[in-house]
């Protein structure tokens, strides 16, 4: 009996394998069968009979934190609604513990998702439950990705976003992910009430460096051609170093020159924190911009000078990061002094690679 239990298991989890596997490969193919732009995946979401319909309906929201009378009122709400099953109704009263609330449905489904945004990752929590018969019955928690926490999270600041949706016709979780030179889509299928296995579809793009920004004095020993010329350079092969602390870049220092970049290093050692020089074009830095943070230090040889070149990015709360930047210093009387700064925009460039893969 057991043996016969084991194998009716492995045969419905290869049906739920190849059911997800076969939305991922659908995927791929309409993608690959269409104009490939940035955002390969924009396809999916165009014409009347779209490949994937996000939830869209709002049927409840409340945006702060709920307390008191509008909490009881808002329970009740949804009581009326839904008419939820005990544990649903449990579950929601937890729910709405949270804060920034929306009830979404999908269109044509009895299929729906409450969500809950929070902190200052903007990270989102998710309640599904789907209306059977009279009552509406709570639906199993996600998949987890990950025996991490962290790595199940979703959360808009680190690009990721999570949204109910119908994919070639299949009621299924849908999580997106965005980076300069990634972009994901991870399918979890809902069939029978219960998730099945997941599947991903990976998107690899080139990524291009750009200097967007350029400080120098007016009668500063380092020119704007000559730092525009090298700035986006230095950051893509920063990025692409196996070992950054091992970076180097263009010339190496004389041996004279040694002294003078450890006395600086121990000088900047000593910047907390960090701010990034405009020499009086304060507006134009962005929002997060004002300092740099997680900063290494590298000489630099630029027009026959050595520099101390400080690598890094800017900072906007817990984890929104600028576009890199880079500050040179000199040692004029024993002190630092700031002779230049920059920005490097990353973009998006040309597709790379593009696959369905397993996922949990």
């Amino acid at each position: 009996m057991r043996v016969l239990s084991a194998c009716l298991l492995g045969l419905v989890m290869t049906a739920g394998a190849q059911v997800s596997n076969t939305l991922c490969d659908g995927i791929v193919g309409q993608i690959r069968s269409g104009a490939v732009s940035n955002d390969p995946f924009e396809v999916l979401y165009k014409g009347d009979h779209p490949s994937i319909e996000l939830a869209n309906r709002q049927e409840m929201q409340f945006v702060g934190t709920i307390d008191g009378a509008e909490k009881a009122e808002f329970v009740n709400r949804f009581l009326a609604r839904f008419n939820p099953s005990a544990a649903l109704r449990q579950a929601w009263t937890d729910f709405v513990e949270l804060r920034s609330i929306e009830v979404l449905s999908l269109p044509d489904s009895d299929v729906h998702v409450a969500t809950s945004t929070d902190g200052t990752a903007h990270c989102v929590s998710f309640l599904f439950f789907q209306r059977v018969t009279m009552q509406s019955e709570l639906l199993p928690d996600l998949p987890r990705k990950s025996e991490s926490d962290g790595d199940n999270l979703i959360c808009t600041s680190y690009g990721s976003a999570g949204y109910l949706a119908r994919i070639g016709g299949t009621e299924s979780f849908l999580e997106t992910y965005s980076q300069d030179s990634k972009q994901r889509l991870r399918v979890v299928p809902l069939r029978n009430r219960r998730w099945g296995t997941a599947c991903s579809v990976d998107a690899e793009f080139r990524t291009e460096y750009k200097v967007s920004k350029v400080f120098v004095p007016g009668d500063g020993a380092v020119t704007e051609a000559q730092l525009r010329a090298v700035a986006a350079q230095i950051v893509e092969q920063h990025v692409a170093a196996k070992d950054p602390k091992t970076f180097t870049f263009g010339l190496h220092l004389a041996e004279t020159e040694r002294d003078g970049y450890r006395a600086m290093t121990d000088l900047v050692s000593k910047l907390k924190p960090e701010p990034v020089p405009t020499f009086g074009r304060e507006g134009d830095l962005e929002t997060g911009e004002e300092f740099l943070s997680y900063a290494e230090s590298y000489p630099l040889v630029l027009g026959g000078n050595a520099y101390l070149m400080r690598l890094g990015h800017g900072q906007l709360g817990c984890c929104v990061y600028t576009d890199p930047a880079l500050v040179l210093y000199t040692l004029k009387d024993g002190k630092l002094e700031a002779v230049a700064s920059a920005f490097v925009s990353r973009t998006r460039g040309a597709l790379e690679n593009l696959r369905a893969i397993p996922s949990r």
